[in-house]
């Protein structure tokens, strides 16, 4: 192989490490890469003569390097500022369906062949995804924070503004276990302060109100879970990938107005008296969940609403207090009736 080949191959190398969730530092690099730290130094600046959206971060003592997810060059063909690729590097429909049905088709008995095979699907998949060429099976959630504060963290530079301490490995670790669908062994501490451990299925992380949290399927049952990561004690990414065994629609899930709950949804219907009325329908609300009818001849309005959290409507129906009455559902609104009356007790109304 020529000289111009292994520099080629080399820098493409550098830009695979670089892409890495936490970012890398040239120490880390240079073992990476068994080369020298000038060389290190030499490719990054050769990555940013090409216009690549390199920068980097100082963390205590070290300078960590990698590439700017807010630019928007990332999730387009950034290979394209490669001079040493050639035309047909890029990938077009049908070869990417040909390499999803390759990988489908390919059952390997042996361990040693089947884990090679899952490292080049990872691979392929981090190659086509990064160089604007998703999987079809794989719908990528767009970075976007909501008015409840609900952002999709893809890795460490979508987190909020705050020190995640030790937590930053398993939100890294669960990060790239999403992306890859590979398994994860999970040792997790409930509200109840119960130590249980199982597999989990994580299919996004995302922060809400603060906290960092996964939405994932559990292994051996068919159903979904939420987990605090400051409630995880331990991770573990299995060379294992998951198919996934529910229905869960996890980018409508995660636009419901009264909270993110594992639970069933169900409708609610609330009229609303005028002075309240204008309020809520100036708010910004998810439009495949709310809808408003046409005021009355008293400006009260029908206020609709698809979601789980069952808590959070009976406590803004409180807040709210005479300028709303739910209509439906009857069995919430008897929780409603229940809650009010336990209130009345309270403060000795009866």
């Amino acid at each position: 192989m020529g000289k111009g080949k292994i520099v080629n191959t080399q820098i493409l190398a550098l830009i695979r490490y670089l892409q890495s969730p936490l970012g890398r530092t040239v120490p880390q690099l240079v073992e990476d890469m068994g080369v020298s730290r000038a060389t290190i130094y030499r490719y990054l600046v050769t990555i940013q003569e090409m216009g690549l959206p390199l920068t980097s971060e100082n963390r205590g003592r070290e300078v960590y390097y990698f590439f700017d997810m807010n630019n928007p060059l990332v999730g387009k063909n950034i290979f394209e500022s490669l001079p040493f690729l050639k035309d047909d590097f890029v990938f077009d429909k049908d070869e990417k369906l040909l390499i999803e049905l390759l990988f489908s088709n390919t059952d390997a008995t042996f361990p040693i062949l089947s884990n090679r095979i899952n490292d080049l699907h990872e691979k392929m998949q981090t190659l086509l995804s990064f160089a604007g060429h998703v999987s079809d099976s794989e719908k990528i959630i767009p970075i976007k924070i909501d008015r409840r504060g609900v952002s999709i963290v893809h890795s460490f530079v979508d987190l909020p503004k705050k020190k995640e301490g030790d937590k930053m490995d398993i939100i890294t670790a669960l990060c790239d276990a999403s992306f890859s669908h590979k398994v994860c062994t999970v040792t997790y501490r409930s509200k109840a302060d119960t130590v249980k451990t199982y597999d989990i299925m994580p299919l996004i992380v995302f922060s809400f109100q603060g906290g960092i949290y996964t939405i994932a399927e559990t292994k051996s049952y068919d159903y979904w879970c939420k987990l605090a990561i400051e409630r995880i004690e331990d991770l573990e990414v299995k060379n294992e990938r998951f198919t996934r065994k529910t229905k869960l629609d996890v980018e409508y899930t995660l636009t419901d107005p009264f909270g993110i709950i594992q639970c069933d949804q169900f409708e609610i219907k609330v009229q609303v008296d005028k002075n309240n009325a204008q309020y809520l329908m100036d708010r910004e609300w998810p439009k495949d969940r709310v809808n408003f009818s046409e005021p009355d001849e008293n400006g009260n309005v029908i206020f609709s609403c698809i979601t789980s959290g069952e808590f959070e409507v009976l406590r803004w129906l409180r807040y709210l207090g005479s300028g709303a009455k739910l209509i439906s559902p009857p069995e919430l609104v008897e929780k409603l009736k229940e809650s009010i009356r336990d209130l009345s007790n309270t403060y000795g109304l009866n």
